[in-house]
């Protein structure tokens, strides 16, 4: 895990093979809310499939293809996911978002590639301000 650009939030990548893979944001002071915007690209196959997981709650799968990541986590929980299920199937999930909190941004690029017998994660972080 990695707390980049002061922002009060850690950030890691996590892969288990025949699980899941996913990006974690995580709060050290968990008293402000931060947002994540940005965008995404999914390619599933068989069951597996991505979602976002903030708030305490999972989204419906993503949408095969691509589309756009925007969420702002509360201040009542204090860690979310981008999360690619790979427990019966394979795939990839990778994209760009903008980490933002009490005035300040990160930059993330992210992939996620997996199936039963293998996994990767990986995080790029740059501070943007």
């Amino acid at each position: 895990m990695n707390s980049p650009g002061g922002l009060g939030i850690s950030v890691g990548a996590f892969c288990v093979v025949g699980g899941s893979a996913q990006v974690t944001f995580d709060y050290q002071a968990p008293a402000t809310s931060y947002t994540v915007s940005g965008s995404y690209e999914l390619s599933t196959a068989g069951g597996s499939y991505g979602a976002l997981i903030y708030n305490g709650s999972s989204t419906p799968p993503l949408a095969q293809g691509g589309g756009a990541i925007d969420f702002t986590q509360g201040t009542g929980t204090t860690t979310s996911f981008l999360y690619l299920s790979l427990v019966n199937g394979t795939g990839t999930m990778s994209g760009d978002v903008h980490v933002i909190r009490a005035g300040k941004t990160i930059d993330v690029q992210f992939a996620l590639i997996g199936a039963a017998d293998h996994c990767l994660s990986q995080v790029t972080i740059t501070p943007a301000s």
